[in-house]
This record gives structure tokens, sequence and C-alpha cells, in this order.
């Protein structure tokens, strides 16, 4: 008798335990993170070119984005805190924090859009 309660028992906490790392798997996302790099807010043409790395504040692991219709994105990112650098030739670099949710995104395509505004470096006069 005891044995078979035990077998229940060891049973039982096996499921519980795979249970547990089901739900930690669902809570660990990853998603794309693509940066529209601009001037002003909405401005037209966008800064094509620019690139970016991403770093993740916990990890510290760094990611380089690709270019994708000129713009930098980055293709699957697990979800956390970023610290996030985009730089571009005749413009200031800008570096911004960035919590990457992977929540609420597009089925067919699964990133967070973030809006980078750089400034143009001024010419030092001689």
């Amino acid at each position: 008798m005891k044995k078979f309660i035990l077998q229940k028992m060891t049973v039982a906490l096996a499921l519980l335990l795979l249970a547990g790392l089901t739900a930690a798997e669902a809570q660990t996302k990853s998603c794309g993170l693509d940066l529209e790099v601009t001037e002003k807010i909405y401005a037209e043409p966008p800064i094509q070119n620019a690139t970016a790395t991403a770093v993740n504040l916990k990890t510290k692991k760094k990611y380089r984005a690709v270019l994708f219709e000129a713009m930098p994105v980055f293709g699957d990112l697990p979800a956390g805190r970023y610290t996030v650098t985009v730089s571009k030739k005749g413009y200031q670099t800008l570096v911004k924090q960035i919590t990457l949710n992977c929540t609420n995104l597009e089925e067919d395509h699964p990133s967070q859009t973030e809006y980078i505004l750089l400034r143009k470096i001024k010419p030092q006069r001689k």
C-alpha cells in the first residue's frame, strides 16, 4: 500500500513540475524589434541605412540589427529591457532604453516598432 501511495505521489509531483516548466516556457517570449529612424516624428523620407545594436540589460548579450528595406531590424529578441544604440554618419548617435514586451503583436508580423529620432550634426564653422 505504501509503495502504491508513493508511486501516485511521484507521478503527481512530476506532473506539477512539468506544468510549472510549461508555464515558465510560455512566459519566455521573443519577438522582433523594428526601428523607424527619422529626424522628426513621422518625417518623410526616413533616415536610411542606420546601424543599430541592442544589449539585453539582464544577460548583457549584444545583438546587431540587419537592414530590411533600409531600416534596422532585430529578428528575434527575448522579451526584456535593452539599451539600443543607433548611429548614422552625419547624425548624433542615440542611446535609448527600450522594454520589449512581445505582447499584443500582429500574428503575421510579431514585431514591436520603436521610433528613433536622430539629430543632424551641424557643420563646424571655419
